[in-house]
């Protein structure tokens, strides 16, 4: 309907009701209730063409909503992806750094190692230069 009240509707009803022929003996001239009737069923169509295009909004924005949220979700999971990600490679460098520590370690304690097999094989020769040169033996 274009914006009017039931009040005017009455109103406007009563104004055409003298204009406008009652049928009498099944004449062929236009009645008031065929106008009203008319008025009604284009009424009644207009509101269903409402009620369909609205429909058709509310599946796109429910379309528009599921793409988003799946978006949110994609973009959700890429960020736990992420930070996960970045946890295992902040633990693999803490790690690498802790084995470069002990491989420092490990070389160290060998050159230590080297140093002292040859300190004792420096007094053992020596030992035995000793005992060969001592006159006492």
């Amino acid at each position: 309907m274009d914006g009017c009240s039931l009040h005017e509707l009455k109103i406007i009803r009563t104004e055409n009701s003298e204009k406008i022929e009652t049928r009498k003996n099944n004449g062929s001239t236009p009645t008031l209730e065929m106008f009203e009737e008319k008025q009604l069923l284009a009424a009644c169509t207009a509101l269903r063409e409402d009620i369909a295009r609205h429909k058709l909004e509310i599946i796109a924005l429910d379309q528009c909503l599921n793409t988003m949220s799946e978006e949110k979700n994609t973009e959700t999971s890429k960020n736990s992806d992420e930070k996960r990600d970045e946890y295992w490679r902040d633990k693999c460098r803490k790690e690498e750094k802790e084995r470069d520590n002990l491989l420092s370690e490990i070389v160290s304690l060998r050159n230590d190692c080297c140093q002292l097999r040859a300190q004792i094989e420096l007094k053992t020769r020596m030992k035995k230069m000793f005992y060969r040169l001592s006159p006492f033996t």
